[in-house]
């Protein structure tokens, strides 16, 4: 006697065929990789470090520079039209 099953529909039977299909599976996860890495390919590679210390404060440059971009925070006067590498190589 066999047990009803509900009928799949068409994506259903897509990605059960997919899901066994494992040299396919290897390419989605290194597609979705590359995806990755493209998104934030401008927050791993730009001119500002990642954190910074100053005055005995850390600050996060990059990820105020996106907050500045999207309107949401402001630079503080000492980091506003500076060049973070000759700031980093001044001893303050």
């Amino acid at each position: 006697m066999q047990s009803a099953q509900r009928p799949r529909g068409y994506w259903g039977i897509v990605l059960r065929q997919f899901g066994k299909n494992r040299v396919a599976l290897a390419g989605l996860v290194v597609v979705l990789c590359l995806f990755i890495i493209a998104a934030l390919a401008d927050f791993i590679a730009n001119d500002k470090p990642l954190v910074m210390k100053y005055r005995n404060q850390i600050y996060f440059p990059v990820v105020k520079d996106y907050a500045v971009w999207f309107g949401v925070s402001r630079w503080e006067s000492p980091f506003q039209n500076i060049s973070f590498k000759d700031f980093a190589a001044t001893d303050f």
